[in-house]
Order: C-alpha cells, then structure tokens, then sequence
C-alpha cells in the first residue's frame, strides 16, 4: 500500500515540473516620457522691463501707485513739485491771450494805424482832385508854374503817405501774427516742460519695485520705478547657465 502511494507521489511530481516547464516569461516594451528633474535657484522676471527716470528735478509730493500695481502706459504715476513751472505756464499763457487781443481787428493799435490810413487816404483824394485841376489851369497858363509844382509836390507826397500808413498797417498785422505764433509756441513748451513732473510708464504692466517715496527729491535722471510687461518668465541658473521658460 505504501508502494502504490509513492508511485502516486512521483507521478504527481514529474507532472508539476513538466507542467512548469511548459511556461514561457515575455517581457513587452513601453513607450514612456523621460523626465529629467534638474533643480535650480531663479526668479520670476517680465519679458518687457521699463525703468520710470525723471526728466526734471523736484520732491516728489504724489505717488499714486504702490509694489504690484497694474498699470496703463501715459496714465501719471507720480508727480514732482512743480511750483515754478506752473508759474512759467501761467505766463505763457497770459502772453498767449494778449497776443490774440493785440491782432483782433478792433485792438487799439490797429485801430489806431487804420484810423491814419483813413486819414491819409481822404487827404490824397483831395491833393488828387486839387492836382488834376491845376494841372488844367497850367496847360491854360491861369496858374504859375510854381503854384502847379507845389500842388504836385503835395499829391505826391500823399500818394507817399498812404503807401507808407499801407505799409505799417501791413508790418504791424504781420509782426502781431508772429507773436500769435510764438506766443502759443511758448506755451506748447512750457506745457510739455511741466508734463515732465508727472511722471508715467512706456507700457502696460506691474509696479515691480519702488525706489522713492513722498518727500524724497528726486535727480533728473534718476530711476523711480521699474514697470514689468508682457510675458512672466522664470530665469533659472542651471550650470552657470541661465535659462528662461
């Protein structure tokens, strides 16, 4: 009995090891992404960076703006004092407005050079009249020809008179026009002079970072702020090499 259990035993030994035998391992390939991790120190920078410099000298007295602020370019950021410039646009500005009343055509001096040409004008139509009646008188031989010479001599010198008072006229509208011109000419300068004490951005962007604060005087030239527009980029050093992302 136990030789016939042995038996059974080998049978079912020889069979597990044939049966394991049969069993081929595979092995199938996979497509996967590499990933190199690399780490690295860095910061975040703006693809545009505009540096806010002043164009002028004064204490900045207003700052509307503060780290992190979003801006539109041309809106005012900051503004200087300005106290003497504003005086120097006021000035221009007066100058400008009497220039234009100096060349309306009821100002005191063209009204006074037109009232002298009138007069010039009525006087040279009566020498006219007197000349053209001696000068008959003379080819009649009723008046001497002294008497002709010195009647000719006074329409002449009318004639004379009102080409001048034209020419006055004419010099003075033209000087008056000219002091229009550069009196507005003035004021555009004296304008734009006093814009520089408001100081604003080239871009669109974020108040990145502020160097001055209300009170502070500030140089012609010197940097106030630094506005980031456009893309955020990160700027990593990996192997003494910068990268940007």
């Amino acid at each position: 009995m136990k030789s016939i259990f042995n038996r059974i035993n080998s049978y079912l030994l020889i069979l597990l090891v044939l049966g394991s035998c049969s069993q081929t391992e595979t092995t199938k390939p996979e497509r996967k992404d590499i990933i190199n991790a690399v780490f690295a120190s860095g910061q975040v920078i703006f693809e545009n960076e505009y540096q806010v410099t002043a164009n002028t000298e004064g204490f900045l007295i207003n700052s509307f703006v503060d780290v992190g602020s979003n801006v539109q370019s041309d809106i005012p950021l900051f503004q200087l004092s300005n106290d003497v410039q504003l005086e120097n646009l006021s000035s221009a500005k007066v100058n400008y407005r009497d220039a234009v009343n100096k060349l309306n055509v009821n100002s005191p001096e063209i009204t006074q050079l037109k009232i002298q040409l009138d007069q010039a004008e009525k006087q040279l139509l009566k020498d006219r009249k007197n000349y053209e009646r001696y000068q008959k008188l003379v080819e009649k031989e009723a008046v001497s020809q002294a008497e002709f010479e010195s009647i000719q001599y006074q329409y002449e010198s009318s004639v004379n008179n009102v080409q001048l008072k034209e020419k006055s006229l004419a010099d003075l509208m033209n000087t008056l026009e000219v002091n229009v011109q550069n009196a507005k000419s003035q004021v555009s300068i004296q304008k734009s002079a006093n814009d520089d004490y408001f100081l604003t951005s080239a871009i669109d962007g974020k108040v990145l970072k502020l160097y001055k604060q209300p009170g502070e005087l500030i140089r012609r030239g010197e940097v106030i702020a630094v506005i980031g527009g456009g893309r955020e980029l990160a700027r990593l050093l990996v192997a003494d090499f910068w990268i940007e992302t």
